[in-house]
């Protein structure tokens, strides 16, 4: 609990010098930073988005000066050897929403810990994230189309990028990808839904 430091609301925002709102992680270091919102239900995503992030697949690296630690994994995310780009980081954040979503409704919507206006506001923050979710969504949907013989629903699809991101294993999306679009597809669809400049921008 030490390396998850609680903020009053805006207080993010005002630490990073507006580089992030609400909630971000370091995964160098293994802390975040969340806004004590007023509602529980708001304050519970934020914090299990961020604690998603950090408990997912996270590896580091030297940079190439070899004077500082950057990125290598994030998640689904992949940085450059440079460490100055994360590549699918709209993506990432896409499936991490996901997965924090999948975990709300499974373990917490109706656990009673929450009023019926604290859910209510769990719409309010999904439409935060509305653009990034949709491309996400588009491309799920177009690659179960496309390969509709090898899985029994959408969800599967769902399933494999969480499992890259939560365990590492980004070669069986990897392959999907490959077969469906073509070579190269993977690290095109890389560039096209999510190039982050700089190091340790996460949220």
């Amino acid at each position: 609990m030490e390396k998850i430091h609680l903020m009053r609301p805006g207080g993010v925002k005002e630490f990073t010098n507006g580089q992030i709102e609400r909630g971000g992680y370091v995964s160098s270091s293994g802390t975040m930073l969340v806004d004590r919102e007023e509602s529980d239900v708001e304050f519970g995503l934020i914090a299990l988005h961020e604690l998603t992030h950090l408990k997912g697949f996270n590896t580091l690296q030297s940079s190439m000066e070899g004077d500082h630690i950057v990125v290598r994994r994030g998640g689904f995310s992949i940085g450059s050897r440079d460490g100055s780009t994360l590549y699918f980081e709209d993506l990432n954040e896409a499936i991490t929403e996901l997965l924090t979503q999948r975990i709300f409704q499974e373990r917490f919507a109706d656990s009673g810990l929450f009023t019926e206006a604290d859910i209510a506001a769990q719409s309010q923050r999904e439409q935060a994230r509305v653009e990034v979710r949709e491309k996400f969504s588009v491309l799920v949907g177009d690659l179960y189309e496309k390969n509709k013989q090898d899985f029994k629903s959408s969800s599967e699809i769902e399933d494999l990028f969480i499992d890259a991101a939560v365990n590492g294993r980004l070669l069986p999306m990897a392959r999907l990808i490959e077969k469906t679009y073509g070579k190269g597809s993977f690290r095109r669809i890389g560039v096209e839904l999510g190039i982050e400049e700089g190091d340790e921008k996460n949220d």
